[in-house]
């Protein structure tokens, strides 16, 4: 599965030599998580939701990126989806629950106590936070939803990715 997959994605960057090749692996860690998550990518984007299942998920997937490419090495871009409108009370709280939550993932699976980083500090351990947008749940065609995606969320997840892509290909030498 893994020599196939490689094979495509080679394929694609050479005929079409797109900006971005996104994995969509679906929630759960099974064989197309396990080779998007763990030798593939070159930038890991975790995307989730505040609720229980997503809290859940995350704290394995966390636990399974760390122990498969070691914690030092270790960071995702974590992005806390479907966040209903800033300033709400209800976006308020949930903000402040997935952010501690996910600090706590961190602590427990990449920074081990040997290097925490305090809560409110930079750090992979604070999610891009990417609000409900009805647009992307009531659209009738991709023409129709485009301008979603150039939008402030949507920019700053993409500026990231960017960002540590670099930075990992410069690491590499």
């Amino acid at each position: 599965m893994e020599e196939g997959l490689r094979a495509l994605l080679f394929a694609v960057r050479k005929e079409l030599k797109p900006d971005y090749v996104l994995i969509d692996s679906r929630a759960g860690l099974h064989d197309v998580a396990g080779l998007s998550l763990h030798r593939l990518a070159h930038v890991d984007v975790l995307v989730s939701r505040g609720s229980e299942q997503g809290y859940r998920g995350l704290d394995v997937t966390l636990g399974a990126l760390a122990q498969r490419k070691g914690a030092a090495g270790l960071e995702p871009i974590v992005v806390h989806s479907m966040v209903e409108t800033a300033g709400l009370p209800v976006a308020i709280a949930e903000e402040s629950e997935f952010k501690t939550r996910l600090y706590n993932a961190f602590v427990r699976h990449v920074y081990g106590g040997r290097m925490t980083i305090p809560e409110g500090e930079p750090g992979p351990h604070i999610p891009t936070v990417i609000r409900r947008d009805l647009r992307l749940e009531r659209f009738a065609s991709l023409a129709a939803i485009e301008r979603a995606f150039f939008e402030l969320g949507y920019e700053e997840l993409s500026a990231q990715a960017w960002l540590d892509l670099l930075e990992s290909t410069l690491d590499r030498g």
